[in-house]
């Protein structure tokens, strides 16, 4: 099917009547990553991915240093998830937060995620 976007990290596959999701185990997707809408506040993590369609919301991400191996803190999820990204603090909808990928794990930082 061609309106198929396939997710490259657990083979989730969406289509425009909803989603179906692949088979188990998928090598790219380790389970500790997680979008930072799934953070607690307070909690530190890593990006690992980005994983947006928008090319101009991509490059706002890119541009307040929300990049791959970057350490982020999230400091609140409502009513807007507020980020500390080094001296920064950023502001995301639901929609942004959801497509930044974190690993809790520090070895994210050297850009091999656990």
């Amino acid at each position: 099917m061609k309106d198929r976007l396939v997710c490259s990290f657990c083979g989730f596959k969406l289509t425009p009547a909803g989603g179906e999701r692949a088979g188990e185990g998928c090598p790219s997707h380790p389970s500790n990553f997680l979008s930072v809408a799934d953070l607690a506040a307070g909690e530190e993590a890593w990006v690992v991915e980005i994983n947006y369609q928008d090319p101009r919301q991509l490059r706002k991400l890119l541009a307040v240093g929300i990049l791959p191996g970057t350490r982020i803190t999230l400091l609140q999820h409502f009513p807007v998830y507020v980020l500390q990204v080094g001296w920064t603090k950023i502001a995301l909808d639901k929609r942004l937060a959801q497509a930044v990928w974190v690993s809790r794990s520090d070895r994210a930082r050297a850009g091999n995620p656990v």
